[in-house]
């Protein structure tokens, strides 16, 4: 049994040689201009510990809806009277009825009122009296700043994490484990390869995500195996006719088992995902 790790928790090309006494591994990434830290920071930047981030995130931007706007008593010792109305709207498209009752501003002992009844903020809380108009829009205003300061923020620790998890020795041991036995490992695939399968002493799995690959050689196939190869998936774009660059897949390989000679006997079983 040979165990190594690649340089970068990424999707990579594999080698295994089996000509000598002990098997060899080369680890090699897709040549499209980006780095094996590049290209680990892309795939693992939407990884477990966004989804963690996001829901702080969403917690931080709907705390302040538990401290409603404060209202004002009704001024008892003015002898103010204030003409109230009510207006109704339907709207048939949706068919949703709105009603809304509001009032009108007065001013009593130099102070001026602002009516509003029933009428939901911006946050979803509901108050019931006279509202402060100045410091209810003051508060919109600070909370709308707040929210894009908790995005921004949230957006930059995603970015820094994913930057320092992907140089860690223990997350780039951990993340290939619980991509294969997580929520991933509910997409395995089994084949089972016999002689009949094998052309120009070849087997193949056309198309898999490069997440696992599991195998066990039986009798011949066992004795004769002689490398494996894994890739990525590339392309020449055609548009009009004419050939275009080459693109590459990062996200869907293939994998190959080369023999010395064809198999008379045995089999290979594989699971991949």
């Amino acid at each position: 049994m040979v165990e190594k790790n690649g340089t970068a928790p990424a999707n990579a090309r594999v080698d295994v040689d089996y000509s000598g006494k002990t098997p060899k591994i080369k680890f090699d990434y897709p040549k499209n201009g980006k780095s094996p830290e590049q290209q680990a920071f892309g795939q693992n930047l939407f990884g477990l510990h966004t989804f963690i981030i996001f829901f702080i995130m969403v917690v931080l931007m709907y705390s302040p809806s538990f401290f409603p706007i404060k209202t004002i008593d009704y001024p008892k010792d003015c002898n103010v009277t204030l003409e109230e109305y009510s207006e109704k709207t339907y709207n048939k498209a949706y068919n949703i009825y709105n009603k809304y009752v509001t009032g009108a501003n007065f001013t009593c002992d130099n102070k001026t009122y602002i009516v509003d009844f029933n009428r939901e903020t911006i946050i979803g809380e509901k108050y019931i009296g006279f509202v402060n108009g100045e410091k209810h829009l003051k508060f919109s205003i600070y909370y709308l700043i707040y929210i894009l300061l908790v995005v921004i923020v949230g957006i930059l620790i995603m970015i820094f994490l994913t930057k320092y998890l992907i140089k860690q020795k223990w997350y780039q041991k951990w993340l290939p484990e619980h991509n294969a036995n997580g929520f991933l490992g509910r997409n395995k695939k089994y084949i089972k390869f016999t002689k009949k399968d094998v052309e120009n002493n070849m087997v193949e799995i056309p198309l898999f995500g490069n997440v696992e690959l599991d195998y066990k050689a039986n009798g011949d196939f066992s004795d004769k195996l002689e490398r494996i190869k894994i890739r990525e998936h590339q392309y020449n774009k055609y548009k009009k006719g004419k050939v275009g660059k080459k693109v590459i897949r990062e996200y869907k390989w293939y994998a190959r088992f080369y023999f010395k000679d064809k198999p008379k006997n045995g089999y290979l079983e594989v699971i991949f995902q």
